[in-house]
């Protein structure tokens, strides 16, 4: 019996992944799935009023009620129930009612929280990157990673 190429393994299973994440990218909106309509719907005017939504963008100041929403590549709107400052920025799930949004649940953070949450993400990374290649080794005899016998790690 001839084993399976794990070459031919990896190859089909990336090949699944990426075509899974493009099947995923083409999903259309539907609530009951836990999918709702974002940025681009608030923007075309497709929604009717009581419309669940989840957008993203930058908040632009106060207004009656709550503040201005700048849409990442789509208009300006107003949310009610927001309270955030100019300039940070907002995901969040709310109720679409006439041009506006009421909003449910809201996640506000400043711009630079972002590259905080990559850089120490990249910095784990690294250090748990460093430590495997430390302690491990791949035997190319048979193709299988095995711990080191140098003591090193």
């Amino acid at each position: 019996m001839r084993p399976i190429p794990r070459r031919g393994v990896a190859a089909v299973l990336l090949l699944a992944l990426g075509a899974l994440l493009v099947a995923h990218g083409t999903l259309t909106p539907d609530p009951a799935a836990g999918r709702f309509p974002g940025n681009g719907a608030v923007g075309s005017g497709t929604l009717a009023t009581g419309d669940r939504v989840v957008v993203a963008g930058t908040a632009r100041g106060d207004a009656p009620g709550g503040a201005r929403l700048d849409l990442g590549g789509g208009p300006t709107v107003i949310v009610h129930g927001l309270d955030a400052d100019p300039g940070t920025d907002v995901w969040l799930y709310g109720t679409y009612e006439d041009g506006t949004i009421r909003s449910d649940r809201a996640v506000v953070r400043a711009p630079w929280e972002i590259t905080y949450l990559y850089a120490v993400s990249a910095l784990g990374g690294m250090l748990t990157l460093g430590r495997v290649v430390r302690t491990w080794r791949v035997d190319t005899d048979r193709w299988v990673i095995v711990p080191r016998e140098d003591g090193d790690g």
